[in-house]
């Protein structure tokens, strides 16, 4: 089978280095419980799941050592930190190199074999996407998010407040019995104070960023980035006061389903 993957975007035969064979482990996972004598179940405190290891076997060939050199220092240089993609699978990989192996000369100028060692937290797939458009004639109202993949995932929030009196604070998945004083803190939702009508709000929980109508507004967030988990996720949205009208709000939910 001919092997092929690109680094952060560009094919490694850019490099001169074709991909001879890979090999995907699965992270391990370490359980802390205790089984009490005469006990039915354990008792689960936890788990912790380690990184995966991909290793990965090049042959680099240029026309001289020279220039193969230069091919695998400029290769593992963009593999420091990088995301991956093969050719032949849907999941892409955010890495980190953990292991470069010395470079195995051929009996050929400019042919070396490379071993490289990335380590990845988890496998991910294409973005997704859902839509809705909400209207409110009360404060209360939620939506519902269908995540796919087999671990929580942070989403990107994109919000546009189309009909209303004036601006309002919008609340996403925040909780009735959330402190959202002062003093409080929101641990999976957010306020924002306000949302400006007609004005696009990104709340981009990959990067940890937001932006209103192009500018950072972090200012106006109040909580945290939030995180659904696999399967069906019933998000509350709501916002903080509607004066004296009704509102109308546009929602887009993206997110990149993730892979133990």
């Amino acid at each position: 089978m001919n092997l092929r993957m690109a680094v952060n975007g560009m094919d490694t035969l850019m490099y001169g280095a074709r991909l001879l064979s890979r090999s995907i482990g699965v992270p391990a996972v370490t359980t802390y419980d205790d089984w009490l004598k005469g006990a039915m179940n354990p008792i689960v405190f936890g788990q912790q799941t380690t990184y995966r290891q991909i290793k990965l076997s090049f042959l680099i060939k240029d026309g001289d050592d020279k220039s193969a050199f230069a091919n695998i220092s400029g290769l593992l240089a963009r593999m420091r930190q990088c995301s991956i993609k093969f050719q032949d699978m849907d999941y892409a990989y955010d890495c980190v190199l953990q292991e470069a192996g010395e470079p195995e000369k051929s009996i050929m100028d400019g042919r070396f074999k490379l071993e490289v060692t990335l380590k990845a937290a988890y496998a991910y797939t294409s973005e997704e996407e859902q839509s809705y458009d909400l209207e409110f004639t009360t404060l209360d109202n939620s939506i519902d998010v269908n995540v796919k993949g087999n671990l929580p995932v942070p989403i990107i929030v994109q919000a546009e407040l189309l009909e209303a009196d004036t601006d309002l604070n919008l609340m996403f998945n925040v909780d009735p019995d959330d402190d959202t004083s002062i003093k409080g803190w929101i641990k999976n939702g957010f306020i924002m104070r306000p949302l400006y009508k007609n004005s696009g709000l990104i709340v981009d929980g990959e990067k940890c960023t937001v932006f209103q109508n192009g500018q950072n507004d972090y200012n106006s967030f109040w909580g945290n980035f939030v995180t659904l988990q696999p399967g069906n996720n019933t998000v509350p949205v709501s916002f903080e006061a509607l004066n004296n009208g009704d509102a109308e709000l546009s929602l887009k939910i993206k997110y990149k389903p993730r892979y133990m």
